[in-house]
């Protein structure tokens, strides 16, 4: 004999019920593996912004001592210290943009390499 719709319903969640509590779930358990979870995720993205700020000081240097630029500025991702974007470390000569483009990053970048033509 079937059951009725309702009572049907409420004896496949009675057997859930009793199936999830067999399990013994223990839900502190549960939230201690998300919470380490998260912190190793959190470490993780720590040493990997550390790492790309060190590559861009290094870059950055690099460009100073090789082509002695008058101004280096430095926006993207790594000026906003955890926010992605398509391109962590952006390079262009100023001089050779757009008006908006070059005004856009003298507004939201920051300088990290003035040239011993602008002291």
């Amino acid at each position: 004999m079937a059951l009725p719709p309702s009572t049907a319903s409420c004896a496949s969640t009675v057997r859930y019920v009793r199936c999830v509590s067999d399990l013994q779930i223990s839900l502190d358990k549960v939230r201690a593996f998300l919470d380490g979870k998260r912190e190793r995720t959190r470490r993780a993205r720590t040493a990997l912004l550390e790492q790309a700020q060190n590559d861009a000081r290094a870059i950055i240097e690099r460009i100073a001592q090789t082509h002695n630029p008058s101004r280096i500025y430095k926006w993207g991702s790594l000026v906003e210290t955890m926010g992605m974007t398509a391109s962590p470390l952006d390079v262009i000569e100023l001089e050779k943009v757009d008006t908006e483009t070059a005004e856009g990053v003298r507004r939201q970048g920051r300088i990290v390499h003035e040239g011993k033509r602008n002291r």
